[in-house]
């Protein structure tokens, strides 16, 4: 007879999280950013082989609803050179730590500027007044200052 066992959780960000878990806490193997070891994807054992989880399963419970990631100079600092298979890659993992709320202020210039055209401010003073990708946040946060 053959038993499968299942990660079950209500969205898919619980499953990927209970996914991950079990490859760390089972398999001993670890799923990080490329630049502090990446996937390691070796380290987990091969399906015919994978750790069997005691007969009454393991039920993890999240102590709180939401995980919040990101603060607001990481677009600033990393996303905005990011392409879409960087982007990928944080998704997943994202997913896999459980995280279910990281900050995105994408579109926010764009909606401010439509409000201030509705002023008659020129586009060319809102060019001068938005900072550039690389220091979005410190507009956003009114800590440029223009002369």
């Amino acid at each position: 007879m053959c038993v499968y066992r299942r990660i079950k959780g209500s969205t898919a960000v619980e499953i990927a999280s209970g996914l991950h878990w079990y490859i760390k806490y089972w398999c001993g193997a670890h799923i990080s950013w490329d630049k502090t070891g990446g996937i390691q994807i070796a380290s987990i054992p091969n399906p015919g082989s994978l750790p069997r989880v005691k007969d009454e399963g393991v039920m993890i419970h999240r102590p709180v609803p939401w995980n919040y990631y990101q603060n607001v100079v990481t677009a600033s600092y990393s996303y905005v050179w990011w392409d879409w298979e960087r982007w990928e890659k944080e998704i997943d993992w994202m997913a896999l730590q459980g995280i279910n709320l990281p900050l995105a202020f994408n579109g926010q210039e764009t909606i401010w500027q439509k409000v201030f055209m509705n002023f008659n401010i020129s586009k060319e003073d809102l060019n001068d007044f938005f900072g550039g990708p690389a220091f979005l946040a410190w507009a956003r946060m009114g800590n440029l200052h223009g002369g």
